[in-house]
């Protein structure tokens, strides 16, 4: 405001100035002062200049001291406010969508405890499976073992059987085998073990 008022001291003395007196022209009486009740024109036009600058100061000032302060650019914050008002729309529009995106989806406790039943489980069906298959593998080599024990047993029955028919017994091995079959249940049984006792030490 001290500013306005000098100026509008320094147009106000400037218009008052009197005019420098002239030797030639008769000098005529200055004429009388208005009254300070009734204002001039040139107290009107001060009065609307004042007003005026008045008015613009503040604005003035204010961008005065908005220049001072370090600006923010608002070409960058103008689109940050847009775009997270549209993340925020789309967010709302499809929140499932938006979260699954944003964030990688965490496994749930429960999930894990599924998935870690269903492990063990398929791991026991496969150990089931494993040990069934062992046990069919070990009854098949009994059946195959048997089998040919069987075979082995029949023939040498037949053998035996053989053998008693061509034994004299009064020959001195038949008289020998009448003795040693006393402790057997037939003389065919004695004979079965008879030929294996000869075929072990390669005499038969």
């Amino acid at each position: 405001m001290d500013e306005i008022d000098e100026l509008l001291s320094q147009l106000k003395a400037e218009y008052n100035q009197p005019l420098p007196e002239n030797s030639s022209q008769p000098k005529t009486p200055p004429p009388p002062k208005p009254s300070q009740e009734t204002s001039s024109p040139l107290d009107h036009l001060l009065a609307e200049v004042k007003e005026e600058l008045s008015s613009q100061k503040p604005s003035q000032s204010s961008e005065i001291s908005s220049s001072q302060k370090p600006s923010i650019p608002q070409s960058s914050s103008q689109p940050n406010k847009l775009l997270k008002k549209l993340h925020l729309e789309e967010k709302e529009d499809n929140p499932s969508q938006f979260s699954s995106s944003s964030y990688p989806q965490q496994p749930s406790s429960s999930s894990r405890n599924n998935l870690l039943q269903e492990l063990q489980t398929e791991f026991q069906e496969q150990e089931k499976l494993e040990a069934s298959r062992r046990q069919q593998e070990q009854l098949e080599k009994q059946r195959l073992q048997q089998q040919r024990q069987q075979r082995k047993q029949q023939a040498l029955t037949r053998q035996a059987q053989e053998w008693l028919n061509k034994l004299d017994p009064k020959s001195e091995e038949g008289r020998w085998f009448e003795e040693f079959s006393y402790s057997y249940d037939s003389k065919l049984t004695a004979a079965i073990h008879y030929l294996e006792a000869l075929r072990e030490t390669g005499s038969f």
